[in-house]
């Protein structure tokens, strides 16, 4: 491209930078580690790893065998769109396009440019193939492509904050013009970033204190009582620092259901009346008791709610006739 060449020496260095830099800081870490990351998510986006199961708990939602490849992809891409609008909120997109148009010409700058799109662009489809392999993609995920569109959008704002001014006939002074003052410009950010932002926050506390709650129950309950628990949330059971053998997480549900000296099982409303491969199982296990504790009783939307039952405490007969009516059902739609 006319507007990036530049001579080889210095395209070289170029080179050179952007590759040899990154390879020796992250070098030592790879060598460590024996790859790019241990996270498997990373290893499915790459390709070195299968995709997750049909099943697996970290999907949003259980994926049908049926369905095929370019519906995944439209659903990833749709995720990857409402993961980049959560990073960048949706009241500064304007003023992210008004950055981009005022930017021009682009071709003074395009080197910068160039770098810029190609990170946003690589970006966008690793959030598309994460989803499509692992199944989720989160606002976190794009904070690299929020925070670069974020700075487009800080050019839009101080652009509009050079060109705004207001014409002195709407106050009766038409020989004037007017322009807004740090007061004014201070209101719209706070409408724009500062609102938006703090508004679902203020009011509750942190999704993690849920947990801990939860920890602190198990924990006082397991002095008492040494049955172990089965962790549907692992937080919990994480918080409650008992020792890795007296309890079960999401990732051996059939052990810990077949373990007889499992007597505590914490989970979320979505895990019980889920489609994943062990919803059905812990409708069975659990029999249609009711919780004998949640985490918070009284949830505000949006906030996580836990449940934590109690496999001595038996059913009443109404429990024990909605679990049997419950696998009738199930049994007739096989069946069919």
């Amino acid at each position: 491209h006319r507007a990036t060449r530049i001579n080889w020496p210095r395209w070289w260095g170029a080179i050179g930078f952007l590759v040899i830099g990154p390879v020796c800081l992250v070098g030592p870490y790879m060598a460590i580690k024996g790859g790019i990351g241990t996270k498997p998510s990373i290893a499915r986006l790459i390709g070195t790893a299968p995709e997750s199961a049909a099943d697996a708990p970290e999907r949003d939602r259980p994926l049908p065998a049926s369905q095929p490849a370019f519906e995944t992809y439209r659903q990833a891409v749709q995720r990857m769109v409402k993961a980049i609008r959560g990073a960048v909120r949706t009241p500064i997109l304007p003023l992210v396009i008004l950055g981009l148009a005022v930017a021009r010409p682009w071709t003074s700058r395009a080197r910068i440019w160039l770098f810029g799109g190609v990170v946003v662009a690589v970006s966008a489809l690793a959030l598309v193939r994460l989803h499509a392999t692992g199944g989720y993609c989160t606002v976190r995920h794009a904070l690299v492509p929020g925070m670069l569109l974020s700075i487009c959008a800080a050019n839009g704002l101080a652009w509009l904050m050079r060109s705004a001014v207001v014409e002195g006939r709407w106050f009766g002074r038409p020989e004037e013009r007017f322009r807004p003052g740090p007061a004014v410009w201070a209101a719209l950010l706070g409408a724009l970033i500062v609102y938006p932002n703090t508004q679902g926050m203020l009011p509750f506390k942190g999704s993690f204190d849920v947990y801990h709650d939860a920890g602190e129950w198990i924990a006082r309950t397991k002095q008492a009582d040494h049955g172990k628990v089965l962790d549907l949330t692992d937080w919990s059971l994480f918080f409650s620092e008992a020792p890795a053998d007296q309890g079960f997480h999401f990732a051996n549900v059939r052990w810990g259901i077949l373990d007889a000296t499992t007597r505590w099982v914490v989970v979320r409303n979505a895990h019980v009346e889920g489609h994943w491969h062990y919803s059905q199982v812990l409708q069975d296990f659990l029999g249609g008791r009711a919780p004998v504790k949640v985490f918070p009783e009284q949830p505000r939307p949006g906030q996580l709610q836990i449940f934590i039952y109690d496999r001595r405490v038996p059913p009443t007969q109404s429990q024990i006739a909605a679990v049997e009516a419950r696998q009738a059902r199930r049994q007739r739609n096989a069946r069919k």
